[in-house]
């Protein structure tokens, strides 16, 4: 897990210019991103899936790569 400090150093580099979203995986401590993307205003935060969630689906790995270009298709249009 990221510590304080290392929390508070990301900020300072990203409030110089920040990003379009905060990315955190599902199997992750949201707490950290959360915190991350509360602390620079209007930063989506993406809290993505790490893998197919259905396996017995044909098209799983079509759609959970869908999934995801969905989600960073919308932060980036925003």
């Amino acid at each position: 897990a990221p510590t304080p400090g290392h929390l508070q150093r990301v900020i300072d580099t990203l409030r110089a210019k920040p990003p379009l979203a905060v990315v955190a995986a599902t199997y992750q401590d949201p707490r950290p991103a959360r915190w991350i993307a509360g602390q620079l205003d209007g930063v989506l935060l993406l809290e993505l899936p790490a893998t197919v969630t259905d396996d017995t689906a044909v098209d799983a790995l079509e759609g959970w790569f869908e999934q995801l270009l969905q989600a960073l298709t919308k932060a980036a249009a925003r």
